[in-house]
């Protein structure tokens, strides 16, 4: 059942719907800026993901050399630590050379709620994701439904990409 709405490119109606839940990053912080949003998604549609773009287009673009070299995130043996002695170590030669420098940190926070899909499924594509699957993926970001859910139960409203998908 899971290959099919890859080769034919399609969201099954029970793959659309995302449930999004708060959670506390501390124990009894409540407060909006402390909260993580996690998007719960149906298993066998989460495996998908996980097989698709967490292994194999990941995979080819390390074995292609595409993931440039200051990127830490989801690499095999390159750790948070790696990036830490990294900038430590630039601190240090800039101090030592007397060198006038900038250092941008971009934290990126909340990115993905502002990725325009079809740009997206482009830069998939030049990482080496087959188009069957690109096309696959953009279906099922566009049809997505985010209901919320909370102590009161889940929303009956929900928000999509679709609306306005063009500008992001």
């Amino acid at each position: 059942m899971s290959a099919i709405p890859i080769r034919v490119g399609f969201c099954p109606t029970r793959w659309s719907k995302a449930l999004q839940v708060m959670l506390c990053k501390k124990e009894g912080n409540f407060h909006i800026h402390r909260l993580r949003v996690i998007q719960l998604l149906e298993a066998d549609l989460n495996m998908i993901f996980r097989y698709f773009w967490g292994r194999q287009m990941v995979h080819n673009a390390q074995d292609n050399n595409l993931i440039p070299p200051i990127q830490f995130g989801n690499q095999a043996g390159i750790t948070a630590n790696s990036a830490h002695l990294l900038k430590v170590f630039s601190a240090e030669l800039i101090r030592v050379l007397h060198i006038i420098a900038c250092i941008f940190n971009n934290d990126a926070q909340a990115c993905y709620d502002r990725i325009i899909p079809s740009l997206s499924q482009v830069a998939c594509r030049r990482l080496g994701l087959p188009r069957d699957q690109a096309v696959f993926l953009l279906a099922v970001l566009l049809s997505m439904q985010y209901h919320i859910r909370t102590i009161h139960g889940m929303s009956v409203d929900f928000f999509s990409n679709a609306d306005g998908w063009v500008l992001g």
